[in-house]
C-alpha cells in the first residue's frame, strides 16, 4: 500500500509540474470549431477526466466483484 501510495504522489507531482510549465495559448482545431484556450486547461482537463473515469471504473469493479462472492 504505501508503495502505491509514493507512485501516486510522483505521478501527481511529475503531472503538476507538466502543466504548470505549458501556460502560453494554443489554438484547437476541434472538428468544425477553432478556438484558442491556455495549454493547462488542455492538459489538465482531459487528465481530470481521466482520474475521475479510472476512479469510476475501479469502483464498478469493486462492487462486481463483491457482488459476485456474496453470490457464490
Amino acid at each position: 500500500m504505501k508503495a502505491k501510495l509514493i507512485i501516486m504522489v510522483v505521478l501527481i507531482a511529475l503531472f503538476t509540474i507538466i502543466v504548470i510549465q505549458n501556460t502560453h495559448i494554443v489554438p484547437v482545431n476541434f472538428y468544425f470549431w477553432k478556438f484558442e484556450m491556455s495549454a493547462i486547461i488542455l492538459i489538465a482537463f482531459p487528465g481530470l477526466i481521466g482520474v475521475i473515469l479510472g476512479y469510476v471504473l475501479a469502483m464498478m469493479f469493486e462492487h462486481s466483484g463483491k457482488k459476485e462472492k456474496q453470490s457464490g
